[in-house]
């Protein structure tokens, strides 16, 4: 364990230097280590062993240098997973996550679509990242509210997942 927060404490320094220099260079590759270092530094400390309140605000601040790189930037760093059998099982595959970020354009910022991009996207470590984000927010809420999501999102089955991907962001301008 003690390895683990090392490593991830590495990643997150390698992750903030390259914000630093992204915020005065504007350079795109920058950006790319910014996000590498900071998913990984992200996915690897626990709920046991930060705040949640100031893990969500590493997550969101992996997430805005996310919005600022185009789908093209995104697969260098985080490849698609080669899994081609999603029309078979019903389920996510490659064909559904390019034709997903064609359709957004390869080369146009994810901006304000990073939300529909981090659900589709077929890659282990953003599919970690993107369940640890949805943990964490379900752990502040339950910390605002005393009950936890499930009871809120069971009342609204009609209105599908992005019912239940809205509801979880909603309360969160509180804090």
């Amino acid at each position: 364990m003690i390895i683990k927060t090392e490593i991830a404490t590495a990643h997150l320094r390698a992750a903030v230097q390259s914000m630093k220099r992204y915020d005065t260079t504007l350079d795109r590759a920058d950006a790319m280590k910014a996000v590498q270092h900071g998913v990984r530094a992200a996915i690897m400390f626990s709920n046991d062993q930060v705040d949640p309140e100031v893990l969500f605000n590493l997550f969101e601040l992996v997430r805005q240098y996310i919005a600022i790189l185009t789908p093209i930037e995104l697969m260098q760093i985080f490849p698609v997973d080669k899994k081609y059998d999603g029309a078979r099982w019903g389920c996510k595959d490659y064909f559904y996550t390019m034709d997903m970020l064609r359709e957004h354009g390869l080369n146009t910022p994810i901006g304000d679509r990073i939300d529909d991009i981090l659900w589709d996207y077929t890659n282990t470590q953003m599919r970690i990242f993107t369940v640890r984000l949805t943990t964490v927010t379900s752990k502040i809420y339950r910390e605002l509210t005393g009950e936890g999501r499930k009871r809120q999102t069971a009342a609204i089955p009609d209105q599908g997942s992005k019912a239940l991907i809205s509801s979880f962001s909603a309360p969160l301008g509180a804090i």
